[in-house]
C-alpha cells in the first residue's frame, strides 16, 4: 500500500462523492468541479488561520491540477470542503452534511496536534494516597 499524496482534483472528485449529488457511475461535470474547485483556497486558509492544520501545497486551480495533500488528511478534508461547498449545490441546509464537516475539522485538529500532547502530570510522592487497595481515614490523616 501506498502513501502517495493526493491530488487537487482528487480532493474534488471526493468532495463531489459525499456531497451525493452524482448517480453511481456518472462522471463530474466541468461546472460540478469548478463549483468545489472555488472553495478549496478559501475553506484551506480558513483551516491554518484558525490554527486547524496547515497544508502546503494543495495544487492549482483553471483547470484544478497537482497538490500534494497527505493521505491521513486526505478524507477529512474532503469531508470539510463537501460542507463548503454544499451551498452552490443547495444543500446548505443539509444536517448530514454539517455533521460530516464538523467531524472532518475535528479529525484534522487530531491529526495536526503534537504526538505527546497529553502528558501524565506527576505528584510529589508524599502527597500520594497510601495502600491504594484500602480507604483511608479522615480522622487519622491516613
Amino acid at each position: 500500500m501506498t502513501d502517495t499524496p493526493k491530488t487537487r482534483l482528487d480532493l474534488i472528485d471526493r468532495a463531489l462523492e459525499n456531497l451525493g449529488i452524482l448517480v453511481e457511475g456518472q462522471a463530474p461535470t466541468a461546472e460540478m468541479r469548478q463549483k468545489v474547485d472555488r472553495v478549496i483556497d478559501p475553506r484551506v486558509a480558513e483551516l491554518r488561520v484558525d490554527e486547524v492544520i496547515y497544508l502546503a501545497d494543495v495544487g492549482t486551480t483553471n483547470p484544478p491540477a497537482g497538490g500534494q495533500i497527505p493521505v491521513e488528511c486526505f478524507l477529512a478534508l474532503a469531508d470539510v470542503i463537501a460542507w463548503a461547498a454544499a451551498p452552490s449545490f443547495s444543500l446548505a441546509g443539509d444536517p448530514s452534511l454539517k455533521v460530516l464537516g464538523d467531524l472532518g475539522e475535528d479529525r484534522l485538529r487530531t491529526i495536526a496536534r503534537p504526538p505527546k500532547s497529553r502528558r501524565m502530570l506527576r505528584t510529589d510522592t508524599a502527597t500520594r494516597p497510601q495502600g491504594r487497595g484500602r480507604p483511608g481515614s479522615f480522622s487519622r490523616g491516613t
